[in-house]
């Protein structure tokens, strides 16, 4: 029996065309009677009461493109259609079903929101429950945990909230609001979520119970700074870095000690923090301190790795990349310009350099990885491995011209170690298999060139600096994301610079919304005043649909491996793919899953998703699919298209082999 549950929502976030809807309605009771029909077209689309008229009928097309494919490539086991435009949030939930998060556009100026979290039964394919979250204005969800309860945090730069739910029933356990200035770090191992609230009167840090809702302690730490930062350390601690540097017990609050920050570290939103074996690492762009983690007294430094008086100092250069193994040997510090250094935790002393040489690009591209004494490291055209005691190489493997241009600005490279390979993946569309033992390549497995990428975060987020309005908050919120993506990989040293959020709305923006516009263009009497209303705000709802583009790819590149696979889509002009590699023996498979829909490409409304289950038979993916019996139309932007879907695939259908098929 399915099981509605409808939680209280936020206010509806303000909407310029909530607005325009207002100025249309007063305009129909002075304009001409000959337009009413398509003012009340338009009026309804505005509020959110109706559709476009369907001008073009996608449904023959699809139904050809699916029969074509269906002729080589394998049926989805089974597809289940949810009435929505897309899906963010998509994930199983051990034992129960499949948890899956709604998206829906608005039919006239492409605003997304989002909808209700269902949870699915894999057997039967019921919906089992739904709970209805929050809409949040450029903001984003996060799946924290689904076991024993579900729980999601909602971000965005004006607050934020944090839910639990029964993964069985969707009973509401608690609901948590957070406020856009609290710092709130979730501490999965203590089951807490720690909150930072800073005011005129000073800052404080409280610790919320997973488990019931409750605030388990709270402290008062005085006057904080706006920059501060919070830090979960494997010892059993908390650290604050604020104006001061605190350590405070994770269980009951208790301040263990207290000290300041050295003067030479003079700007507290570069400085970073790190808990070692050693002691607490500090660093900012420019030099390195370690401190003694039982009093917090300084045990050396600065050092400097990088010049600290440069007369004109790189726009990239200073502190980039940072490791620290888990032994108590070195600290691994990319300078880029200067090169890679291996600083000695015990004394703070520099023990070898290796220049970055033209051969290996200027900028590194991933975090360091450290491997049986081996760090490995990628810029944008090659792979290197040095001895980590000596800094000496042991390999570069050159990546041709067209595959280092499948690194993105924005999301690093990532190694993974399995078995006896490691492995690199490249958010373009790339997976390398390097032998642990050799250092030698193995095999790679890259997606066809001749076919055109999509969900690359370097090409949306330069469509969003495109296209973002020149609003503070946007851009806050597009530097926020980068940070986020950084912290989220572990990549945490990543300082990515350079990037300059000046959106405009320009021509290239606006192009891409145009079909929405068609309605308005129809009104008679409208104002240039209210048009260039409706253009910002069909651009701001353009900018949010990328930003929920940009998350989703980043999502996809850091889950990119499950129960042995790699998996990335990719598109061609047969329809949407996935480019399966089964990581122990090299062979892929490329699967078409679903035909070209040209209404949700031409909004620029897709995130796509992708499970492999814990048995390693079934992938679950969601786009419309190439069962064309299950689809159901519905009408938007001019196009009766189908409703997407949740399509399951048996790996057993799949032949794997050395190349594209």
């Amino acid at each position: 029996m399915t099981r509605q549950r409808t939680t209280t929502r936020m206010p509806d976030r303000p909407r310029r065309a909530r607005i325009a809807a207002l100025v249309v309605i007063t305009v129909l009771s002075v304009g001409c009677a000959g337009f009413g029909e398509q003012f009340a077209e338009g009026l309804r689309v505005m509020t959110g009461k109706g559709g476009t008229k369907e001008k073009i009928d996608t449904f023959p097309d699809l139904k050809k493109q699916a029969a074509e494919i269906l002729k080589t490539y394998p049926k989805p086991r089974w597809q289940k259609v949810f009435h929505a435009d897309a899906a963010d949030i998509f994930e199983l939930v051990p034992g129960i079903g499949l948890l899956l998060g709604e998206v829906q556009v608005s039919s006239a100026l492409a605003v997304p929101e989002f909808g209700p979290v269902n949870v699915y039964d894999l057997g039967t394919r019921k919906k089992l429950w739904t709970y209805q979250r929050k809409d949040l204005q450029w903001g984003r969800y996060e799946v924290l945990s689904v076991r024993p309860r579900i729980l999601l945090r909602g971000i965005s730069p004006t607050g934020g909230y944090y839910a639990s739910l029964n993964p069985k029933t969707g009973q509401v356990l608690w609901e948590y609001a957070v406020k856009a200035t609290t710092r709130n770090v979730y501490d999965s191992t203590n089951r807490k979520i720690y909150l930072l609230d800073m005011d005129e009167q000073g800052g404080q840090l409280q610790a919320l119970n997973v488990r019931n809702g409750s605030i388990a302690w709270r402290r008062v730490l005085g006057r904080i700074n706006k920059d501060a930062k919070i830090t979960i350390a494997d010892d059993g601690a908390v650290y604050v870095l604020a104006n001061k540097l605190y350590k405070m017990s994770a269980k009951n609050g208790a301040i263990l000690w207290q000290q300041a920050i050295p003067r030479y570290f003079n700007k507290l939103q570069e400085l970073n923090l790190r808990v070692t074996k050693r002691g607490v690492l500090l660093w900012d762009r420019r030099r390195l301190s370690l401190l003694d983690t039982r009093s917090g007294k300084r045990l050396w430094g600065p050092v400097y790795p990088v010049d600290p008086h440069p007369r004109a100092p790189a726009r990239y250069e200073g502190i980039q990349v940072l490791a620290v193994p888990a032994t108590r040997g070195g600290i691994f510090v990319s300078t880029n310009r200067k090169g890679i250094y291996r600083i000695e935790l015990r004394t703070g002393k520099i023990s070898w350099r290796y220049p970055l040489e033209k051969q290996d690009g200027s900028d590194l591209q991933s975090p360091f990885f450290l491997s049986s004494n081996k760090l490995y490291f990628t810029t944008y055209k090659s792979i290197t491995i040095l001895d980590a005691t000596t800094g000496a190489r042991k390999e570069r493997l050159t990546l041709p011209f067209l595959e280092s241009g499948l690194f993105s600005a924005l999301t690093p490279d990532i190694f993974v170690q399995r078995g006896n390979k490691v492995f690199m993946l490249r958010e373009g569309g790339a997976v390398y298999a390097l032998s642990k033992g050799s250092n030698k390549l193995l095999w790679k497995q890259v997606v066809n060139l001749k076919y055109e990428l999509f969900f690359n975060t370097t090409q949306i987020n330069n469509d969003l600096k495109t296209v973002v309005p020149q609003q503070a908050q946007a851009k806050k919120q597009l530097k926020d994301s980068v940070e986020w993506w950084s912290m989220w990989t572990g990549a945490v040293d990543y300082q990515w610079r350079g990037y300059q959020y000046q959106g405009s709305v320009g021509d290239k923006g606006l192009g891409s919304f145009g079909s929405s516009m068609v309605l308005f263009q129809s009104m008679m009497g409208l104002s240039e005043s209210i048009e260039k209303g409706l253009k910002a705000a069909a651009a701001e709802g353009l900018a949010e649909r990328l930003n929920m583009e940009l998350t989703n790819a980043a999502k996809n590149h850091l889950r990119s491996i499950q129960q042995g696979y790699f998996i990335r889509p990719y598109d061609s002009r047969q329809g949407t793919l996935v480019m399966l590699v089964h990581l122990d023996s090299g062979k892929r498979y490329d699967l078409i899953y679903s035909p070209v829909n040209i209404g949700m490409r031409r909004i620029d409304m897709r995130l796509p998703a992708f499970i492999i289950d814990p048995s390693g038979k079934s992938l679950y993916t969601t786009e419309i699919g190439t069962d064309a019996g299950k689809y159901k139309k519905y009408v938007k932007f001019k196009y009766g298209m189908p409703y997407p879907s949740i399509l399951r695939y048996s790996l057993s259908d799949m032949h794997f082999g050395g190349k594209r098929r």
